[in-house]
């Protein structure tokens, strides 16, 4: 086997994260009076640091952008991170990957604290060795910042043998700037075109597959 540390990405990897988003998207917009259309803005907020998505999507002023991501999480954090949930054949994927003997992260730009409690809420914290994700103020959340963060908890000898598993150019990008692989998945929020133009070694269209491409190697 080729590989011994998963990094995985949790938006659109492990969990549907959808309407906890958008309802929480939608409290902050109308809260600060500012238009948002869930059809053609909602994608553009999977994968990047939310403050940056408030900024490139919205158009809004960094202090404005800081407002707006508080708001976010005073729903988020009531409400919201708790509307996500497991694709199908997830639990299953990380049990059969850890009796496998993989060692398994996550590297999100999620609030750190609504990371583990999400893990928390479904049961799957026990697969997870170690998850790096933003600060509260969103310090870090860039990918590339993130996989290094994991990466410093494992080896140097053993990073050959780290796979980071994600649906966004952004995993995908982040892994690369990192110097590790990265496989791409097509049921999140991602594109075939998109993952492979950024560097993915493959995509597959199914959680089970996640496992059995990470076996066969």
């Amino acid at each position: 086997m080729r590989y011994k540390h998963l990094i995985f990405d949790l938006d659109g990897t492990l969990i549907d994260p959808e309407a906890g988003i958008l309802e929480s998207l939608q409290y902050a917009t109308g809260r600060m009076g500012i238009p948002f259309d869930e059809r053609t803005q909602f994608l553009g907020f999977i994968g990047p640091p939310l403050h940056d998505g408030f900024m490139q999507i919205l158009g809004l002023s960094d202090t404005e952008a800081d407002n707006a991501v508080a708001l976010f999480r005073e729903k988020y954090g009531a409400t919201g991170l708790y509307r996500s949930k497991l694709y199908a054949g997830v639990e299953q994927m990380l049990r059969n990957l850890r009796d496998g003997g993989i060692q398994m992260y996550l590297a999100t730009s999620k609030y750190e604290n609504y990371a583990l409690r999400i893990l928390e809420h479904l049961h799957i914290e026990s697969y997870i060795n170690y998850i790096a994700g933003a600060a509260y103020k969103g310090n870090g959340s860039g990918k590339k910042e993130l996989i290094r963060r994991v990466l410093d908890q494992i080896p140097d000898q053993e990073h050959s043998l780290c796979l980071m598993v994600g649906d966004t150019r952004f995993d995908i990008e982040g892994a690369a700037q990192n110097g590790i692989e990265a496989l791409g998945v097509l049921y999140g929020y991602g594109t075939r075109e998109v993952l492979l133009s950024s560097g993915a070694s493959d995509v597959v269209a199914r959680v089970h597959q996640i496992e059995e491409w990470v076996m066969q190697r």
